[in-house]
C-alpha cells in the first residue's frame, strides 16, 4: 500500500512524502517487525522523492480508535521512548509545513528527514 501511495504522489508531482516507521526499525534486523518497517524505509528511499520524510516513534500512546495491548503495557517501562498520539500527529504536521513553506523545493535533490522519538517531541512543541 505505502509504496502504491508513493508512487501516486511521484505521478502527480507531489514533492513531498512523509511516512511513520518506528524506533528500532532496521533492514537488516533480526525481528521481522523492524525489518519490515527498514525494508519499508529503503524502498521509499530508492522512489528519490525530492523530499522523503521518516518518523520513528517509541510507543505511541492515546491512539484515538486503535487500543494496542503492547503499548499499553510500554507506557509504564520507565526507560522507552514514548510520545501522545495528538503530539506524534502534531509533529507530522508542523514538519509538512515547515518543508511546504520553504521557496522551493528541488526536484533534482533527494533529502531524506529523519526523525527519532526526541525530534519528533520538539517538532510537536506548541509554537509561540
Amino acid at each position: 500500500v505505502y509504496k502504491r501511495q508513493a508512487k501516486i504522489g511521484l505521478a502527480n508531482k507531489i514533492p513531498h512524502f512523509s511516512h511513520l516507521s518506528s524506533k528500532g526499525s532496521a533492514a537488516g534486523s533480526m525481528f521481522l517487525y523492524f525489518r519490515t518497517k527498514g525494508q519499508i524505509e529503503e524502498t521509499l528511499k530508492k522512489l528519490n522523492y525530492p523530499v522523503l520524510s521518516i518518523f520513528r516513534p517509541g510507543a505511541i500512546l492515546n491512539r484515538d480508535n486503535d487500543d494496542r495491548f503492547g503499548e499499553k503495557i510500554l507506557k509504564y517501562v520507565p526507560f522507552l521512548d514514548k510520545i501522545e498520539g495528538r503530539d506524534l500527529a502534531r509533529g507530522i504536521k508542523q514538519e509538512a509545513e515547515k518543508v511546504h513553506l520553504q521557496v522551493k523545493v528541488d526536484p533534482t535533490k533527494n533529502v531524506v528527514n529523519l526523525y527519532e522519538n526526541p525530534q519528533i517531541v520538539e517538532l510537536a512543541r506548541p509554537r509561540l
